[in-house]
């Protein structure tokens, strides 16, 4: 899976649709979903070194509403700040969900495939030196 973002940018959100497998019970996961901590991660591809490291993510419902049958999607984000794309080149993240409450364990997400964030350069220049 791949991300792009400009250097600097903050948007767009990182985001990922938390997906049903038919191996789980649907309506249990989401509630666990809802009592766990959320964290992301992401590591220079070259080097290895960190540069974000466990910082907070979130999650966010999306209501069905033209369709009752179908079940409501659940997405788990990151929030840039712009010290994290200050560097171009290219990282892998990936989110941490920690479960509290009656079942208790950690999923490491995306499970099937790496997230590779691509930070290009932009030709935009972002900040003023003086006016």
């Amino acid at each position: 899976m791949n991300f792009f973002i400009r250097k600097g940018a903050i948007l767009p959100l990182l985001r990922m649709k938390v997906i049903e497998d038919s191996n789980l019970d649907y309506q249990k996961f989401m509630t666990m979903l809802e009592n766990s901590a959320i964290t992301f991660s992401m590591r220079e591809l070259n080097t290895g070194a960190y540069k974000i490291a466990n910082r907070q993510g979130g999650i966010v419902l999306r209501k069905k509403r033209v369709n009752n049958a179908q079940q409501d999607e659940y997405y788990i984000y990151y929030k840039w700040q712009s010290k994290d794309t200050n560097k171009v080149g290219e990282f892998q993240g990936e989110f941490h969900i920690d479960f509290f409450g009656s079942e208790t364990g950690n999923l490491i997400v995306p499970t099937q495939e790496n997230l590779i964030i691509h930070v290009g350069d932009s030709f935009t220049k972002t900040t003023i030196t003086s006016v």
